[in-house]
């Protein structure tokens, strides 16, 4: 089992079988709809091992109050030593409050494999024999 290193705030899980782990508001935030994105620190730096990555989401409790991450899903790097801060937006037509110390996010380690980039000029046939469909083809 990897581990996770980190500064700053206590970070935590739900449950211990959870696959997020918690992001908390550093500071308070009125976060309002129509505007530019909120930028919100989390006060937390992580050293992700070398093939995991960390998506960011929102928890599902702050969705349900409008709240969203502009760049849904945020993506931290392995490389990356800064401060993870949240970008909010407000859907709706209301502000939204957030508290120094709410759970807003969550942190979820993935893994992932860095691809060699080859350009071609033509694609090859897809083994599943899909091609281009897309946007319903496969029904409803």
């Amino acid at each position: 089992m990897d581990t996770l290193r980190y500064t700053g705030p206590h970070l935590s899980r739900g449950h211990s079988a959870s696959a997020g782990i918690d992001l908390y508001a550093a500071q308070p935030a009125i976060v309002t709809p129509g505007m530019r994105p909120t930028v919100v620190s989390t006060g937390v730096r992580v050293a992700l091992p070398l093939g995991v990555m960390g998506m960011i989401a929102i928890r599902s409790g702050c969705a349900a109050e409008g709240l969203q991450l502009a760049n849904a899903p945020g993506i931290i790097d392995p490389g990356y030593r800064g401060d993870i801060r949240l970008l909010l937006i407000a859907q709706g037509d209301r502000p939204i409050s957030v508290t120094a110390g709410q759970r807003v996010a969550q942190l979820i380690p993935l893994r992932f494999e860095t691809l060699r980039l080859e350009q071609v000029v033509e694609l090859p046939e897809s083994e599943d024999g899909r091609g281009n469909g897309g946007f319903g083809s496969t029904g409803n």
